[in-house]
């Protein structure tokens, strides 16, 4: 002991000053400017070659603790890791039900349903025959509902479903189905979500009038904290941003932009802040950049607690839930197994930005519906993240790095310059019909294809070391077809769609969940509660 404790002392190491190492690092470039060395991002942000003590001096969010405001560094004390939720997109209930309890079985924790476009939109699988079950699970009926959930404890996993603008008739229907099957709706966790904005974003309209979605929202909403207290309501998506090729401070401003708008909504309609701020669950795309997207995320949090501040909501009530899925923005059609790689990345630094939920991409997502092969990498890859490379252990593991410190620091404070414009401009809805953010997801969008085209950014396997022998992917999907094609039959064999109405709207989810029971279907709830038919699906 006594000659390592010798050893260690005698090195003497000099400590080099940064013009030290800034003149052998002008040296190894052949005497050019340390500039050259600078990344400049598409957030503005320069980002510089090494990062000192000295540059985070400024910034007060390194000074936080995980589980305390402004929840930079997390919004709990201890890292309990991360809901495996990976989408499942299978088209019919009985099939949906196999897949589901099969990926349950093999580590998945939280069961996380994709709809199909009829149903997102309020209608029967017999109505649009030629999109059912093309993009996500076909539910027209209470039926449906009892088989697509068979077999699975609602106790213990919790759920993540966006159900599109109006998520009031399918609600009811799971609901009724809980109800008939004596299960008890009180368990249920996770989030049945609505997100209007992103469907008139994505889609241009919605079949709703806005004033009335938001009163079902809060309905939904009040209902839940009586009979569902820990079930989620509405969700706020960033993909339509980042998908358009959006930076990461510009995605970031206008989705905090809608979260206000609903809170908004809610609170003029008579909710606690406190009671309603936790109902809202966001859910951010997560790119390739890995320090940007960690700081996104943490930045996130920061700017939420803000807000929610400013509404006078509490500590607790101004913690963010998110809800990350890896990019489908950055999948490619070429070379698709590199896709996995990417996940991987992706995933890394949603663990590291704090995300309390994950799906990882499918390798096969660009291309085709999941596949059993497809799913069990995406899902492997988070199971690893969390049980081999211990992941989970660690709260907020970037924390107290300079350039992590400094990065969420600059995007927080850019996308709260945006923000305050958007703010300015009253509010996401109007900034949207003036095309504020239309524009500058457009001029963003622009410049990355650019550099794509110049081999600046690079997409390996599409603009960079392109497999010339690539061949179609030979692992198929399976074959939904007359599986869709029976359900279809199934659910136009259950009756015609009948005249029903409400005199008043007064308890109107525990009248609909009533009809539920008695037989009425999703497209019948749908008209109840607002639906413009204009026999276009969007």
């Amino acid at each position: 002991m006594e000659f390592k404790k010798t050893f260690f002392e005698n090195l003497n190491f000099d400590i080099p000053s940064y013009n030290q190492w800034k003149e052998k690092a002008e040296k190894s470039l052949n005497g050019e400017s340390l500039e050259n060395l600078i990344t400049y991002t598409y957030e503005g942000i320069s980002l510089q070659p090494m990062y000192r003590q000295k540059d985070i001096r400024n910034t007060t969010l390194t000074y936080s603790y995980p589980g305390f405001s402004p929840f930079t560094r997390g919004k709990e004390v201890t890292n309990n890791g991360w809901e495996v939720n990976q989408e499942i997109n299978i088209g019919t209930p009985n099939e949906f039900n196999k897949v589901a309890k099969y990926e349950i079985s093999k580590g998945q924790t939280s069961l996380n349903i994709v709809i199909d476009n009829p149903t997102k939109n309020g209608f029967n699988a017999d109505e649009f025959p030629e999109e059912t079950g093309n993009k996500g699970l076909s539910i027209s009926g209470v039926s449906d509902v009892v088989m697509l959930l068979k077999d699975i404890n609602l106790t213990y996993i919790p759920i993540h479903i966006y159900a599109g603008v109006n998520s009031l008739p399918l609600f009811s229907l799971f609901i009724a189905a809980l109800e008939k099957e004596d299960r008890k709706v009180k368990h249920l966790k996770g989030c049945f979500g609505m997100d209007p904005f992103k469907e008139l974003i994505t889609n241009g309209s919605i079949r709703y009038d806005l004033s009335e979605i938001y009163d079902i929202m809060t309905e939904i909403t009040k209902w839940t904290l009586e009979y569902a207290p820990d079930l989620q309501t509405i969700l706020v998506h960033s993909d339509p941003y980042h998908n358009g090729g959006s930076s990461a401070v510009e995605e970031l401003a206008f989705t905090l932009s809608t979260g206000v708008e609903y809170l908004y909504a809610l609170t003029t309609r008579g909710m606690d802040v406190n009671k309603a701020a936790p109902k809202i669950r966001f859910v951010f795309s997560i790119g390739s950049n890995c320090f940007v997207e960690i700081a996104k995320l943490r930045a996130a949090r920061t700017l939420w607690a803000r807000i929610v501040e400013v509404f006078g909501g509490s500590s607790n009530a101004q913690k963010m839930y998110i809800h990350a899925r890896t990019s489908l923005w950055t999948k490619t059609v070429f070379d698709p197994y590199v896709n996995i790689l990417r996940a991987s990345t992706e995933a890394f630094s949603a663990v590291v930005g704090g995300a309390n939920s994950i799906h990882v991409s499918c390798f096969d997502e660009a291309i085709q519906k999941s596949t059993s092969f497809s799913r069990r990498i995406a899902r492997n890859t988070s199971i690893i993240l969390k049980d081999e490379a211990k992941m989970a252990l660690t709260t907020d593991p970037g924390g107290g790095s300079w350039y992590i410190e400094v990065l969420t620091n600059e995007i927080a404070k850019k996308s709260w310059d945006i923000f305050k414009k958007i703010e300015s401009m009253g509010g996401i809805l109007s900034a949207l019909k003036r095309g504020f953010p239309q524009k500058q997801v457009n001029e963003t969008a622009e410049k990355r294809e650019n550099n794509l085209a110049l081999l600046k950014d690079i997409f390996v396997g599409t603009n960079m070391y392109i497999n010339l022998k690539e061949e179609e992917l030979d692992i198929k999907p399976f074959d939904e077809s007359h599986a869709i094609e029976y359900h279809v039959k199934q659910v136009k064999s259950r009756g015609g769609l009948l005249t029903i109405g409400l005199k008043n709207k007064t308890n109107i989810i525990t009248k609909l969940v009533d009809l539920a029971k008695s037989g009425a279907n999703l497209s019948q709830i749908a008209r109840i509660t607002g639906r413009k038919n204009d026999g276009i699906l969007q």
